[in-house]
């Protein structure tokens, strides 16, 4: 009888800080079963530009309910995999505390909180790579007033890492894998 129980990865940080990588890594070598936020949101039918500075699209209220939809389907999803035994990683910003508590939120699996922090200058690099406009203006708006730093806490794991290069990410990724699987050796 296996009595490990299934991991919940949950990722956050900026955009273009190498959560999408991290996740692409862990499913394809580890198994990971992936939930991202946009692919569900885009599955509905919208977008959500985190970098929306006079937030009127965030007044509406047809947002919130659609915001709602895509979170209960994430944890849908999430607990059907994690019912199956299956290891999940959530790849988003996940730029509010109450957003990461309600992604971690598993009483089955044992839950990885994992921060990729950046440098400044690296990400406008990574972003101008990727033709996002005004990402600069967007950033300070998002840390200013929306970003809620990550903490550790008693009910998960917490780990965070600086990812401002190749270098850093291969050291990140086997640590990552390392800490997650460390309870099965």
């Amino acid at each position: 009888m296996n009595d490990v129980k299934p991991k919940l990865v949950v990722l956050c940080g900026f955009p273009c800080s190498g959560k999408s990588t991290l996740a692409k890594n862990l499913s394809e070598d580890c198994g990971f079963v992936i939930l991202n936020p946009d692919s569900i949101r885009q599955e509905m039918g919208y977008s959500f530009n985190p970098f929306i500075e006079d937030c009127a699209e965030r007044e509406r209220l047809e947002f919130y309910e659609l915001e709602e939809i895509m979170l209960h389907t994430i944890n849908l999803r999430k607990h059907q995999s994690i019912l199956q035994g299956k290891n999940v990683v959530v790849d988003s910003c996940a730029i509010y505390e109450k957003t990461r508590e309600n992604f971690l939120f598993s009483p089955m699996a044992k839950k990885y909180l994992v921060y990729l922090e950046v440098e400044k200058n690296v990400l406008m690099q990574r972003n101008k790579e990727k033709n996002l406009k005004d990402f600069e203006k967007s950033f300070e708006i998002l840390k200013r007033k929306y970003w809620q730093e990550p903490a550790p806490s008693s009910n998960y794991v917490f780990l965070k890492f600086a990812n401002n290069g190749w270098d850093d990410y291969k050291a990140m990724f086997e640590k990552v894998k390392k800490t997650v699987f460390n309870d099965e050796i």
